[in-house]
């Protein structure tokens, strides 16, 4: 579904708001040997299950 004309709701705003963006490097466990982020192939895609 494309909504054209319309806010979309931020889901990050609070975080900004306060001064506290979430980096990518910030989610990095200490003792981890490495670390890769996977992009999903759909844009604008919702996740609907976290494992």
């Amino acid at each position: 579904m494309k909504i054209v004309n319309q806010s979309i709701a931020k889901v990050d705003n609070l975080g900004l708001a306060m001064g506290k963006p979430v980096y990518t490097e910030d989610l990095i466990p200490k003792n981890a040997l490495v670390v890769k982020v996977l992009r999903s192939p759909h844009a604008f895609a919702r996740i609907k299950l976290l494992m």
